[in-house]
């Protein structure tokens, strides 16, 4: 087989992998396309999917599962965000910022009231504070437990047709050394407890829903 018609069978099985995964609700088919031909996952993945579908995955070298527990995934939009320029933080560091969870409302209002993150990368007691701030006003402040950071009573409300927004801000311990990269991830639905309209909502996304980079560095 010469490389014309190599390249057009290849193309062609794309094709159909990519059709197939639109007309379906196949999540492991976009995963595998995501994979094997290197698509930006953001770009490509869609998180519609039939409520109580969930299927494991693998991408990046990674396991993750798409969990859609949710009747009604449309109410809420979240996702997390950072400040690439902000990316970075001495040892030692107090009140730096990490990055921020976004939250927008349709046609109900939410309440954002628990959320817990297991810390990645560095052992969770090198992170000695952490505390979620809207603006400059302190909202939840974090306690540890066996890994993670949990934020009790956040109490945080959205009103209906609105977009917001809260900052992760952490103190770090002293004795990080330059090049450790920290990332502090919601594992599971039930680590974001939310109520939409009064009601417990679940977030429909591939779990772990993974944070942004902290890295480590010394100012020269």
């Amino acid at each position: 087989m010469n490389i014309a018609k190599v390249i057009k069978v290849y193309f062609y099985f794309i094709m159909v992998l990519m059709a197939t995964a639109s007309l379906t609700f196949n999540e492991e088919v976009k995963y595998f396309i995501v994979s094997a031909f290197h698509f930006d996952e953001q770009e490509y993945i869609s998180d519609a999917s039939p409520s109580g579908y969930s299927a494991n995955i693998f991408a990046g070298g990674s396991s993750k599962i798409f969990i859609a527990e949710n009747d009604n995934p449309n109410l809420i939009n979240f996702s997390i965000m950072n400040d690439p320029e902000k990316s970075f933080a001495e040892p030692g560091s107090k009140g730096i910022y990490v990055m921020d969870f976004v939250f927008k409302t349709k046609n109900e209002s939410m309440v954002l009231r628990k959320l817990t993150l297991k810390v990645v990368g560095v052992d969770s007691e090198n992170i000695l504070k952490a505390a979620l701030v809207k603006g400059n006003k302190p909202i939840s402040e974090a306690r540890h437990k066996d890994g993670y950071l949990i934020f009790d009573n956040i109490n945080f409300k959205i009103d209906n047709d609105s977009r917001n927004k809260l900052a992760l801000k952490v103190s770090l311990s002293p004795n990080l050394q330059t090049g450790q990269r920290i990332r502090m991830d919601i594992e599971k639905p039930s680590d974001i407890e939310i109520l939409v309209g009064g009601r417990p909502y679940t977030i429909n996304k591939y779990y772990p829903i993974e944070g942004e980079y902290l890295s480590i560095a010394r100012s020269k």
